[in-house]
């Protein structure tokens, strides 16, 4: 009974473009989308002002490869501005009750020429506006970008929920933080230690069940 509560109509991913491959950016180049701007498919820039960047995989600039985690283009949280300013991009889809994970990936580099770098990059993420966690990349590989994978396991009780995966950088010259690969799916039923709640708080469902015989 609590699986066929916690089952999803949805296949695959359940946001749209989480691997920012539309719309399609020249070979070899990157784009600029301000704060407020729909530009990239299916997410809405977040932060107080500035710009994000979508980057080719082919892009190359100082002697950095901006190779991406997933398909040919990712994000570059600190766009043109080059800072640790707060930056995101947000998405709210429409779920039923269960329970859901969250993967991405977050890119971290070492320019090999000394400017801007090297910092950790740190992307936070948030559910319905609220700040559910915070992951850090420290891998400094020198001349490309290397990228570290995360998750998040959380339960709704259905309705929309808006997902932001905002970036956190450690200093006014932190010229990158890299985000691609976001996916979410159903999640197989976690132990109830292990569910997250937000908003009005987690669908303890088998909980519930236990009550009800």
């Amino acid at each position: 009974m609590a699986a066929a509560l916690l089952a999803t109509s949805a296949y695959g991913n359940i946001l749209v473009n989480g691997s920012f491959e539309t719309p399609i950016i020249p070979v070899g180049t990157f784009s600029s989308f301000g704060v407020g701007s729909t530009g990239i498919t299916g997410w809405t820039v977040t932060g107080t002002s500035g710009s994000i960047a979508l980057v080719n995989d082919q892009f190359v600039c100082c002697g950095i490869n901006y190779n991406a985690a997933d398909g040919h283009q990712s994000v570059d949280l600190t766009g043109t501005d080059d800072n640790g300013g707060s930056k995101g991009v947000s998405q709210t889809v429409i779920l039923v009750p269960g329970v859901y994970m969250l993967t991405y990936a977050v890119g971290n580099y070492s320019d090999p020429n000394g400017g801007g770098s090297p910092f950790p990059s740190t992307i936070e993420v948030y559910l319905d506006n609220v700040l559910a966690q915070t992951s850090t990349n420290t891998n400094n590989t020198t001349g490309q970008v290397n990228w570290e994978n995360f998750s998040l396991t959380f339960g709704t009780p259905g309705g929309p929920v808006s997902i932001e995966l905002r970036g956190q950088g450690t200093a006014s010259a932190d010229n990158y933080t890299g985000l691609d690969g976001v996916n979410l799916d159903a999640s197989p039923i976690p132990e109830p230690a292990s569910f997250f709640a937000f908003g009005g708080g987690l669908l303890a469902i088998a909980a519930k069940l236990r009550k009800r015989k």
